[in-house]
């Protein structure tokens, strides 16, 4: 069974300390495990080329053989991200 976690943060409307306001988001964030969409904006990751993908090695600078990678969506990145921007919008006007 999931727990739902949650803290009661006054919505900022202007009038109140935005610091103090800036900080509880913060660590709602925390503790909801969305910290790191704060500060990690790529929203891909890079994975290794498939067999039918990369026909020959890519060889780099040094002569020494590399493993081709390509950049790809993060699903995973991406709904946490969309579920911190939701938790800041419905905290604030």
């Amino acid at each position: 069974m999931a727990t739902t976690k949650r803290v009661e943060i006054k919505t900022f409307n202007g009038n109140r300390d935005f610091s103090l306001w800036k900080i509880r988001i913060q660590a709602q964030l925390g503790v909801l495990g969305l910290k790191n969409s704060l500060t990690d904006f790529s929203l891909t990751k890079t994975v290794p080329l498939t067999k039918s993908e990369g026909k020959k090695p890519v060889t780099e600078d040094d002569g020494s053989e590399g493993t081709q990678t390509k950049e790809v969506s993060d699903l995973i990145k991406i709904e946490q991200s969309e579920q911190a921007k939701n938790i800041i919008i419905n905290h604030s006007i």
